[in-house]
């Protein structure tokens, strides 16, 4: 009975690999399956004009830089330091400065 089920699995072995053989053929000759997309390179839409924009954005930029420039070098600038962080409205003293005890200031 023994030798009856191995030749009998035997068998079955020479089956399934013949299957998973006339398999492999069949995919080969066909080809391979059109389901799944193939990559591809993306496209630029056009080189040029995208350095021919950052580099106007990046003269525009140099522009505003220089009016803010001018601006700092000539005109005098108040600058008023607040700290909102604190609760009840009082600000800290700004680091580095000290209270000044004299009321007029």
């Amino acid at each position: 009975m023994c030798a009856q089920n191995d030749s009998r699995s035997s068998r079955i072995l020479k089956k399934l690999w013949i299957a998973l053989i006339m398999i492999t053929c069949l995919r080969v000759w066909l080809g391979p399956i059109q389901a799944l997309d193939r990559a591809q390179a993306q496209v630029l839409p056009n080189p040029a004009d995208q350095r021919v924009s950052a580099l106007q954005e990046a003269r525009r930029t140099n522009q505003l830089l220089e009016q803010l420039i001018s601006t700092l070098e000539t005109r005098t600038l108040k600058v008023r330091i607040e700290d909102n962080d604190k609760p009840g409205g009082k600000s800290a003293p700004v680091r580095g400065t000290k209270k000044s005890s004299d009321p007029g200031r």
